[in-house]
């Protein structure tokens, strides 16, 4: 089952790579960034909390799709008008990847983050939770790496 995951920010900015493993560090992960992040587009691998793992993250230059498709989000954004979409595929770490990277992301740029399933903004601290719940559940249901799923 895929699982969407938004952020949304105002203004265009640019993700530095130090910048956003300091922000996860900050919400208490550990955080290896392989790539750059500004630009990518597809599935983008990261390290996290031990886990040899990635997400997909397509960037939202305009958010009026998202504004038309989600009432609750629509109403939240007070002058947001950018942001990224993630999408994990039923793996508990690649969700994960998706919560703590959208939390980091709201937590540079005064951001929001919205899960489209339950229709609800996430605060900063449920983010958080979820995400480090997502890890524990990898690793005790047998997590495979993205080098293994890829054989």
């Amino acid at each position: 089952m895929s699982m969407e995951f938004h952020v949304c920010w105002q203004g265009e900015r640019v993700v530095e790579s130090a910048s956003l493993g300091d922000a996860l560090r900050a919400l208490g992960f550990e955080a290896k960034i392989l790539h750059e992040f500004n630009g990518a587009d597809g599935y983008w691998p990261v390290d996290m909390d031990g886990l040899r793992t990635g997400v997909e993250v397509y960037f939202d230059s305009d958010v009026d799709e998202l504004r038309r498709n989600y009432e609750v989000l629509e109403a939240a954004l007070e002058g947001r008008d950018r942001g990224a979409t993630f999408v994990s595929h039923g793996d508990s770490a690649e969700c994960g990847v998706a919560i703590a990277l959208a939390a980091a992301l709201a937590r540079l740029f005064d951001g929001i983050m919205y899960e489209p399933i339950e229709g609800v903004i996430f605060p900063m601290e449920r983010g958080v939770a979820e995400a480090k719940g997502m890890f524990e559940s990898a690793r005790k249901d047998g997590y495979r790496d993205r080098e293994e799923e890829q054989k």
